[in-house]
């Protein structure tokens, strides 16, 4: 595809904002992974902070820091991913419906919970009149937002685009997906989703950032290629799948140095990756990062993040891994060639996306 990834900036459970590196130990989390808010004031003037929801500041936030690392003043394009969009203010605004009969109801609420309000905040902030889309493909927005900037890229004038995707987490919404047991039951931490062997997640929360461009000063990561689908034919495994989309990327399997697994701790969920990892994966690196941001429609974003923390140089944390191959992986810059990451949501929404080392 030829598009290179700058400055990625993430606002999680852990802390990956302020520090901007790979946590060196894990918090425990039982209920769920709210993510940590970094000091709004300190980023959004107070007029304009008052005025705006915490989804919206943290997406402010994270965008503005990624925008400063490259000295951008202005993306040329803007193309976000948010499956639930600003559930608070929906929430809110519903509940509102509710307790005056339909009647006397204050618009703020309604404005902020679309889910284009992301986009729309930072059209506003950054004086963007350029080309600004949200994607709510439910667990693929974000690739399908990669994908679409790799289009956009190839338009006259458009040179630098901010991407990225977030959701947040409320306590009526987890109690709602609580009764179609989407969370676990029992008391399991963030922490032993690897080896889980009951049903539902841990929830979370977040923002992920970035830039894009096909110029690759500065980049943390090349981007070579990405596919979404809604689900597996009956007649082609997944291994099958993945070795047809890297032919198709001109890459061989051999030249995968690690992959990156959308592992969330359901054991119905995560059966189709164990095959996978005793197949395609046995002489590779086998990563997971759902344990670090917690489970939520957008957190592909969040994955590249932890790729580009490993591509850069930092040492790769054993709580990360779930199979060590022979092979150093992000010892040194360079060294990390290409890395496959592989998600899908209870075996719908698969998405493949390819990266690699700058």
């Amino acid at each position: 595809m030829g598009i290179y990834i700058k400055s990625i900036v993430a606002i999680s459970a852990h802390d990956t904002f302020e520090c901007n590196h790979l946590p060196l130990t894990l918090e425990s989390y039982t209920k769920w992974m709210k993510c940590r808010t970094p000091e709004f004031k300190k980023y959004i003037p107070p007029k304009v902070l008052r005025r705006m929801n915490r989804f919206n500041r943290i997406n402010l936030v994270c965008a503005k820091k990624s925008l400063e690392n490259l000295g951008i003043e202005r993306p040329d394009a803007i193309i976000t991913a948010t499956s639930m969009g600003c559930v608070d203010d929906s929430e809110r605004f519903l509940n509102q419906i509710l307790d005056n009969d339909e009647m006397l109801l204050t618009p703020t609420s309604f404005i902020q919970s679309t889910h284009n309000a992301v986009g729309s905040n930072l059209a506003l902030a950054y004086d963007c009149k350029g080309y600004n889309v949200v994607y709510t493909h439910d667990d693929s927005a974000f690739e399908t937002v990669l994908l679409d900037a790799g289009v956009r890229l190839k338009s006259e004038g458009v040179n630098n685009i901010l991407i990225g995707a977030a959701d947040e987490l409320t306590e009526e919404n987890y109690g709602l997906k609580k009764t179609v047991n989407q969370w676990k039951t029992e008391q399991e931490d963030n922490l032993s989703i690897k080896n889980s062997k009951t049903k539902g997640t841990i929830p979370g929360e977040g923002a992920t950032f970035m830039m894009v461009s096909e110029s690759p000063e500065n980049a943390e990561l090349e981007l070579i290629g990405v596919e979404v689908f809604y689900a597996l034919p009956p007649e082609i495994s997944l291994e099958d799948k993945v070795l047809s989309f890297l032919v198709s990327n001109g890459v061989s399997k051999d030249d995968i140095d690690s992959v990156v697994l959308g592992l969330n701790g359901d054991c119905e969920n995560d059966l189709s990756y164990k095959g996978f990892i005793t197949g395609f994966c046995n002489d590779k690196n086998v990563l997971y990062y759902k344990h670090i941001c917690g489970n939520y429609h957008s957190d592909g974003a969040f994955s590249l993040w932890f790729v580009s923390k490993i591509a850069s140089g930092e040492e790769l944390p054993q709580y990360a891994v779930i199979h060590r191959a022979d092979k150093e992986v992000g010892r040194e810059r360079g060294v990390l060639r290409n890395v496959l990451l592989v998600k899908h949501a209870n075996n719908r929404n698969f998405s493949f996306v390819l990266v690699k080392g700058v």
